[in-house]
């Protein structure tokens, strides 16, 4: 027998979600890791130059002076942006596609931002003694708003681009609306209504368990409730019957379920 592919409402959808959402985090906060460290590199280059030479009066030329601070701004410039390194631990995730995507795709958004710093690094140490670089600032500060708000969007609504130009946006999106985390209190009022003749209203929530990144004892406990032993499962949808079957603990209600599958064409006996 095989599974129906359910790509598209995986179990732990909303927690591989989350997961990626995390990397965003990440960017929108990294540059209060990165500017200290900058600026502590900056400081430490510029006072190692200096000594080596002991002190601007004594460098051979003003093209060596400019040579000296254009390696001291690329050494902190990269040096800095080694922060976002961190991401690797979520691009070599082996278990999660989506997360392990959407790491890469972080850590090519802090590449472009180290690149565009570089730039504007380079371009103020060549023009020495010329203006201030605030074009260039500002655009790093859009390159860091934009691109961190499009990836934080991506994420949110189950959508990676990078996966997707990579040849491997099949599984795309995650339906992560129906996989939003039911805490223990929804359940048990969920349980309260089935009782007191509200069924419908929590049947949608049992449905929302089993399709969601709620632990297997939560999902055994929706699968039981929404399923009455000996009740036919061909009115749920594909997702949950998947669900019912893989984390029911009872024998008839899997077997319902795996009837319901069978009926819709969406296994094989072999």
């Amino acid at each position: 027998m095989s599974l129906p592919d359910s790509n598209t409402a995986l179990p732990d959808a909303a927690a591989q979600v989350q997961r990626a959402k995390g990397l965003y985090k990440w960017l929108w906060l990294s540059p209060l890791l990165t500017l200290p460290t900058l600026g502590f590199l900056l400081v430490q280059g510029f006072s190692l130059a200096n000594r080596s030479y002991g002190g601007y009066a004594n460098y051979p030329s003003s093209e060596e002076v400019q040579r000296a601070e254009m390696t001291v701004v690329i050494v902190a410039v990269l040096g800095s942006g080694l922060w976002h390194l961190v991401l690797l631990s979520r691009a070599l995730d082996r278990q999660h596609e989506f997360v392990r995507w959407h790491g890469r795709q972080a850590l090519l958004l802090a590449g472009v931002r180290t690149a565009v710093a570089l730039w504007i690094a380079v371009g103020a140490a060549s023009s020495f003694g010329g203006s201030s670089p605030i074009w260039g600032v500002l655009i790093l500060i859009l390159v860091w708003l934009i691109g961190t708000l499009w990836g934080q969007g991506q994420a949110a609504a189950g959508h990676c681009s990078l996966m997707r130009w990579a040849g491997h946006g099949a599984v795309l999106p995650l339906r992560v609306a129906a996989g939003q985390l039911v805490t223990q209190d929804q359940m048990d009022r969920a349980s309260s209504l089935q009782k007191h003749g509200g069924a419908a209203d929590a049947a949608l929530v049992f449905r929302q368990v089993l399709v969601s990144g709620a632990s297997p004892t939560m999902k055994a406990q929706a699968a039981e409730y929404l399923l009455a032993p000996g009740q036919a499962a061909g009115g749920e949808t594909a997702d949950v019957l998947v669900a019912i079957l893989r984390y029911s603990l009872d024998p008839g209600r899997r077997h319902a379920a795996l009837d319901a599958l069978e009926q819709a064409g969406l296994v094989e006996t072999l």
